[in-house]
């Protein structure tokens, strides 16, 4: 099987990807450990988002010969919850809904290309970089990734496999030319993530960083009521992108929470059994109970 049809036979499927030899795992690492060195990124950053990637074969998969990283597009997904008998919709950004239904939506296409002739262990990885590395997505201004046709609304994904499939896509990251003179994102931003003395966020001042902590961590005093506009994450910069302007409005309906179901979130006890089907709906939408009560405070409060 070659390289080439992995990658035709995945966009056949709405799928874009591309493969790098497992040899250039070296190159991921001291691309993360030079900007951790270099001081471009806040240690409980690095320590919560970075510090346990794996840069070598996976246990499952000692003889991966090579590494296939996929971009799958993915929508807005719209919530709705009841409170005071008032409706308000809430939105949970692209990459938190349905990941595990992704990932394993991933292995099965790739399972199906190779017709059972091979094995594929997903990779504990930075998704971005790589992607960036083989030229499968561009950095926008505001550290996101960007698909042509589908901007950042997208999930990634990588997978080791034992094919030697003897492609070696790497390249210098690239970002999206129009955001050398844009500044857009960084007009839209509340927290001023985004300077013009460097190419990286400084993410320990991102909103998402706050909304995505448990929810017995209070937001700093220094994030603003009008601040919150989605449940998880932020969109302000995505928003106001021009890169995402086809796929702005791009939302599908998720679940739906009555007002009963709205003030047990708010109470913020979660045992028993309804502590237990709460969640399985939550993670329906992406979501568990350790951003509730506070995010849902916090958007309530915005709305009301």
């Amino acid at each position: 099987m070659s390289a080439e049809s992995v990658i035709e036979r995945l966009g056949s499927e709405g799928l874009q990807g591309r493969i790098v030899p497992i040899t250039r795992l070296p190159d991921l690492k001291r691309d993360i450990e030079d900007l951790r060195e270099g001081g471009m990124i806040d240690a409980a950053v690095y320590d919560t988002y970075l510090h346990d990637f794996q840069y070598s074969a996976p246990e499952g998969l000692p003889d991966a010969r090579s590494i296939i990283v996929v971009a799958v597009p993915q929508p807005k997904l719209r919530i709705h919850f009841t409170y005071e008998g008032r409706e308000m919709a809430a939105i949970v950004p692209p990459t938190y809904a349905n990941a595990m239904e992704v990932i394993r939506m991933v292995k099965e296409a790739l399972t199906r290309i190779a017709s059972g002739e091979a094995r594929f262990e997903r990779g504990v990885l930075p998704l971005k970089t790589l992607a960036a590395r083989t030229g499968l997505v561009r950095y926008g201004r505001n550290n996101i990734t960007y698909l042509p046709e589908h901007g950042s609304f997208h999930r990634l994904v990588a997978y080791f496999t034992d094919l030697d499939l003897g492609m070696d896509q790497w390249q210098e990251r690239e970002a999206l030319p129009a955001c050398k003179e844009c500044h857009l994102c960084q007009e839209a931003c509340p927290a001023s993530v985004m300077g013009d003395d460097r190419f990286l966020i400084r993410v320990e001042r991102c909103l998402t960083w706050f909304n995505e902590m448990p929810s017995d961590r209070p937001f700093p005093k220094e994030v603003g009521a009008d601040w919150h506009n989605a449940i998880v994450g932020c969109m302000r910069c995505q928003e106001a992108c021009p890169y995402d302007r086809k796929v702005r409005d791009w939302v599908v309906e998720g679940e739906r929470f009555s007002e009963e179901d709205t003030r047990y979130l708010l109470e913020g006890k979660f045992d028993g059994t309804q502590g237990k089907e709460m969640l399985a709906k939550l993670e329906r939408c992406g979501l568990d109970l350790t951003v509730f009560p506070r995010n849902l405070q916090a958007l309530l409060g915005n709305r009301c």
